[in-house]
């Protein structure tokens, strides 16, 4: 199997490219409209509501993840000094049989800020979380991937590993390894076991 690596930020964008297809197109004086308000106004990254399905001690789930702008959240003046509204992003694992949920929680930003430096933080919004595929052998826990950083600048960009374990519990760590995420989704969803019969 051919594994190509790429950035953190630009597996975000394969994921959730679909959805930006998927709006209606605009004619020239709409998007002249739009252009004006992003000039004059807090600008906001897209919404995305991203599933998929995992197992995890050989039990099924069925995660979501969902990016949703938040003008309640303190705006975010950004290193252009263009100012952006900040994200929540809930993600919900459930149990595929019953589809009881099993995990829910909403993130913003704040629920990294004591991994990040303030000066960072101040200046970045939550980006993103994704599916940590590349963590498929710690098939035992739900391991994710989150990123708080520049919505403009995929160099400003502090990647986090998020790991559900099977308590509940929440682990946060920085991640170091920001260019080591994987496209490739071949068997991305099955449990070592299954395959290892550990």
């Amino acid at each position: 199997m051919k594994s190509k690596k790429i950035t953190f930020l630009a597996a975000i964008v394969i994921l959730f490219s679909a959805t930006a297809c998927k709006e209606k197109p605009q004619t020239t004086e709409e998007q002249e409209k739009i252009d004006i308000v992003k000039d004059t106004g807090p600008q906001k990254m897209q919404e995305y509501d991203l599933s998929d399905t995992l197992t995890v001690n050989n039990t099924k789930y069925e995660f979501s993840i969902k990016r949703t702008p938040n003008d309640s959240l303190q705006k975010v003046e950004v290193e252009s000094n263009k100012i952006f509204y900040d994200n929540n992003i809930t993600l919900t694992i459930k149990r595929r049989d019953d589809k009881s949920v099993f995990f829910q929680k909403t993130f913003t930003k704040n629920s990294f800020k004591e991994y990040i430096p303030a000066s960072f933080l101040n200046k970045s919004v939550l980006l993103g979380i994704v599916f940590n595929y590349d963590m498929q052998q710690e098939h035992g826990k739900f391991c994710f991937a989150a990123s708080v950083g520049d919505p403009e600048d995929d160099e400003l960009l502090f990647p986090l590993k998020l790991t559900i374990m099977p308590s509940k519990e929440i682990k946060i760590e920085k991640d170091d390894l920001l260019d080591t995420y994987s496209q490739s989704t071949e068997n991305m969803n099955i449990d070592p076991q299954d395959e290892e019969g550990i």
